[in-house]
């Protein structure tokens, strides 16, 4: 699930369908709106996206596509429209690998990537970077890198570690 997605519980799936179905920007509005304000459905609020298991792909009866899945590590089945999900391969290439530095002394740099997560490159003999994309889903995937600081973050902001 896409960072900032909406999604709601599965016995909610009218407010999913009325969200998939809408043909402007209005009627989306109105959708999103009454979907938020009746409690059917909710923004993920996060600032990286969600790993999700058991996707099936549902169709509205007007021929709409939207998803329903649960997310890693729960139970509960979700629905989304389909702008909030996609795959691990859509999303890097959307990733530019821009960053912003943290932190950056003799021992570690640490950025946050400008599409979500935080790249930490640990400097010593062996640089090591650690991607956190999927944060308190996945562990950080870990590897070595060159000692080229701007290469090392880039790359990893990019989402070559997920």
């Amino acid at each position: 699930m896409k960072s900032q997605g909406i999604y709601c519980p599965a016995k909610n799936q009218e407010s999913v369908e009325k969200i998939a179905d809408a043909d402007s920007d209005e009627s989306l509005k109105r959708a999103v709106g009454a979907a938020f304000v009746s409690g059917e459905c909710i923004s993920s609020g996060i600032e990286v996206p969600v790993l999700v298991d058991k996707v099936s792909r549902e169709r509205t009866s007007r021929g709409s596509h939207y998803y329903c899945y649960v997310r890693r590590g729960d139970h509960e089945r979700l629905c989304s429209a389909a702008p909030s999900i996609a795959t691990v391969t859509q999303l890097q290439g959307e990733r530019t690998g821009d960053f912003t530095v943290i932190a950056d002394n003799e021992k570690v740099l640490v950025a946050k990537c400008a599409e979500g997560g935080r790249v930490v490159v640990e400097k010593g003999k062996q640089w090591r970077r650690r991607s956190a994309v999927f944060l308190g889903v996945e562990e950080p995937v870990e590897r070595e890198v060159p000692p080229d600081k701007e290469r090392a973050v880039r790359d990893g902001c990019k989402g070559f570690d997920f």
